[in-house]
């Protein structure tokens, strides 16, 4: 733990109150105040892009969203890509599903919602 780590910092934006909490010196941060059940309008795709390139690494926490959601959510920072062992699978890359669905489910990630292949 370093001295950062209960850094917070209240930022307000076009969308209104965000709360951003740094997680790490360096790396992370709790995003607070947005809504990710309810569509994403661009100013907050934005922002989001935005607060992405800052920390590197933005937390979500207790949000409430489904599958459906969840896909939506990962196109505010660019339309999807299966990686190779999925397509090889015959997955498209527009497809979004959790890898803990499927006839392969949990075949090799084992969590949902996993972001790479290692």
């Amino acid at each position: 733990m370093n001295a950062f780590t209960n850094l917070k910092a209240i930022e307000t934006h076009a969308v209104g109150a965000v709360e951003v909490i740094r997680v790490e010196a360096n790396l992370g941060a709790d995003v607070r105040g947005i809504d990710l059940a309810a569509p994403i309008a661009e100013p907050t795709a934005a922002l989001l892009r935005s607060l992405l390139w800052e920390h590197q690494v933005l937390f979500f926490r207790d949000t409430g969203v489904d599958n459906k959601q969840q896909a939506a959510i990962g196109r505010v920072f660019g339309p999807p890509v299966a990686d190779s062992i999925a397509k090889r699978r015959g997955v498209k890359d527009e497809d979004i599903q959790p890898m803990n669905t499927g006839p392969y489910a949990n075949a090799y990630y084992g969590t949902p919602w996993h972001a790479d292949a290692t």
